[in-house]
């Protein structure tokens, strides 16, 4: 039964069933205020997707085979990534996990508050600054969070390579991110989300 289930997750397209589960999972119409403060009639929660062990595994796989061509196609041996609190928690330490047996990943995660108490870390992770990270964010819309996260990643040391989201809400944030010199990925689009 394993080998047929292995075989089985080698011949599937990955992404297509992400972003098919994105659509029939993920989405809400409605009437929905952002954390960026804008207003929307579509609600894209990915965290319904990506709890799921079948979600947690294509995002972790399709996030890892995106990071592993970008380490190709610009030439960077060692690298981590970090998720901002809370949805791009579970990418990072999914990537981390599948990353294990082929060419390990070690993850950091980003707080949007510096903690009150014990060591008041704001980033939480055993990984020495200067390290190249990728972040991992479930969605963009306007990118303010993830550059505030960018922000403090790059306080702390580290040099911050670029983000990659699982959406992006196509508001603006791809032009903000890249406006600072980072580089810029989704896996999908809204409107491939809407289609």
């Amino acid at each position: 039964m394993k080998l047929k289930m292995e075989y089985w997750y080698d011949k599937m397209n990955p992404k297509q069933e992400l972003i098919d589960l994105l659509k029939t999972k993920a989405c809400k119409i409605g009437s929905f205020t952002l954390l960026s403060g804008k207003q929307a009639d579509l609600f894209i929660d990915c965290k319904q997707v990506c709890l799921t062990s079948y979600g947690h595994y294509l995002a972790s796989r399709i996030l890892y085979e995106e990071i592993e061509n970008i380490k190709e196609q610009y030439n960077i041996s060692k690298l981590a990534v970090a998720g901002v609190e809370l949805g791009g928690c579970p990418l990072a330490s999914g990537v981390s996990l599948y990353s294990y047996k082929l060419n390990p990943i070690d993850c950091l995660y980003v707080r949007k508050t510096r903690k009150d108490h014990g060591t008041g870390k704001l980033i939480e992770g055993s990984i020495e600054p200067g390290i190249e990270v990728i972040l991992l964010e479930d969605v963009v819309t306007t990118g303010k969070s993830s550059l505030e996260a960018v922000k403090n990643l790059k306080e702390a040391g580290y040099n911050v390579f670029g983000i990659i989201s699982l959406v992006d809400r196509m508001d603006g944030g791809k032009e903000e991110i890249e406006k600072l010199g980072l580089k810029f990925v989704s896996i999908c689009t809204k409107d491939k989300i809407l289609t």
